[in-house]
């Protein structure tokens, strides 16, 4: 699977050590903070941006490790795509996805 990585904290690197070491692969990282966003990306052999629509067209999975704060928005700020769509949150509610992924059900 191609998966990007929306977030560039400890649970992004994290995650993405553990997608690469499972045999999938990152497309990218994309995240607000130009220098961590880098850095994972740099640890994870792949690009890295600030904008995910252009980031996210080869994506299978979208993975978004954002602060939960952000969650809503990142979510309003993905094009249409036939990508499952994950967060990380363990207090958001999944109905954050609904009418707005595919996998909104």
């Amino acid at each position: 699977m191609k998966v990007l990585i929306i977030g560039s904290g400890n649970v992004a690197m994290q995650l993405g050590l553990a997608i690469k070491s499972a045999g999938h692969s990152i497309v990218g990282v994309v995240g607000r903070n130009v220098l961590n966003t880098r850095k994972v990306a740099r640890v994870l052999n792949t690009t890295f941006g600030k904008t995910i629509k252009k980031n996210q067209s080869n994506a299978d999975i979208i993975l978004i490790a954002v602060a939960d704060a952000g969650i809503k928005k990142t979510i309003d700020g993905l094009a249409p795509s036939k990508a499952i769509v994950l967060h990380t949150s363990g207090t958001t509610s999944i109905q954050i996805f609904k009418n707005k992924c595919k996998n909104d059900n």
